[in-house]
């Protein structure tokens, strides 16, 4: 099983060092207008007003900086478990109430450069209802898409609307992934001779993805139930449609898992019956032989009175007697519906 460390390390190496050890610690802060617009901070502008207890903010970290750790340590006033949970190299989907506000850890394709997409990574985040933090390692074109629609006065109007637009693209940009395993699996079980290699492949991304699906339900389930005091009516009803989405992807991956176990099983059973239809026509070969090597046997025994030493046609009676018992034997074998 890979956790955030393995999908940090194949993003590092396979695409020239890591474009997010490029990236700097605040990766973007916005300041919300409250129409769909937004503008930006500078790391120093953000902090300040993070520190002021400004609302309608949203600071966007690169977790791999020690900038942005000791920030999130020291600087956010974040409780320290609420630090470390976003720190920590390993998590879980998860979205729960916490001293101060909310915690969120969401995860979303990989479609960087040189990474599988069922390599999911995870997006970290803390949210008071008016302010929101968050961080991650590999880019997330979830993100990129929420900074798109902000740049162009069409994104979120408050903190907590960019947490929902989050979710909302991560599941989106999931369900793309899905369909495309799905026309996958489709071609495969329309090939008469499908690859098993690719075959097996394609079942271990789904299961993948099912794996970190499924608690990501949860943690969506979560979302939409409560936290009244940081999440309004609104904001619940979103996460709920959220969680339906993911649910059907869910389901998705389930008749597709079930699918890959039936293409397999196919394979399995033409197989079987490749051996079985091999063994079968060596089998009666076998038996039609055998009598005859019985016979070439005690015919050949190089004894006295044998009949027909003498005799120049005791040859060719052997060898009607021989295709004599080969046409008996084959009879009996159609008669009892061997053949």
């Amino acid at each position: 099983m890979r956790g955030d460390w393995q999908d940090t390390l194949d993003v590092f190496f396979e695409s020239g060092f890591g474009t997010f050890m490029e990236e700097p610690a605040f990766i973007c802060c916005y300041r919300l207008d409250g129409n769909g617009g937004a503008t930006q901070l500078s790391a120093e502008d953000a902090r300040a007003a993070w520190a002021a207890g400004d609302a309608n903010l949203w600071i966007h970290l690169n977790r791999s900086m020690e900038e942005s750790a000791t920030w999130i340590r020291s600087g956010a006033g974040l409780d320290p478990l609420v630090a470390e949970a976003m720190l920590a190299p390993e998590t879980r989907p998860r979205f729960d109430e916490v001293p101060g506000g909310i915690q969120i850890n969401l995860r979303g394709v990989n479609l960087n450069e040189g990474a599988m997409p069922e390599d999911m990574v995870s997006i970290r985040g803390f949210s008071d209802g008016r302010r929101l933090v968050t961080a991650r390692l590999p880019r997330l074109r979830a993100v990129d898409d929420i900074r798109t629609a902000l740049e162009n006065g069409r994104g979120a109007k408050n903190a907590v609307a960019v947490l929902t637009a989050v979710a909302d693209r991560l599941t989106y940009r999931i369900g793309d992934l899905v369909m495309q395993l799905d026309d996958q699996v489709d071609i495969l079980e329309d090939s008469p001779s499908p690859d098993e290699g690719e075959l097996a492949n394609l079942r271990r991304r789904v299961l993948e993805l099912r794996r970190y699906m499924m608690p990501q339900r949860e943690a969506l389930a979560r979302a939409a139930s409560g936290f009244d005091t940081v999440i309004d009516k609104r904001a619940q009803a979103q996460f709920t449609e959220i969680r339906e989405r993911t649910a059907r992807v869910l389901e998705d991956l389930d008749v597709l898992r079930d699918q890959t176990q039936f293409i397999r099983e196919e394979i399995a059973d033409a197989r079987n019956t490749r051996m079985n239809r091999a063994m079968y026509t060596l089998s009666i070969v076998t038996g039609i032989f055998l009598p005859l090597g019985f016979l070439t046997g005690l015919l050949g025994i190089n004894v006295g009175g044998m009949p027909g030493m003498e005799s120049p046609y005791a040859f060719w009676i052997v060898c009607i007697l021989i295709l004599a018992v080969a046409g008996g034997v084959w009879g009996l074998f159609k008669k009892y519906k061997w053949l």
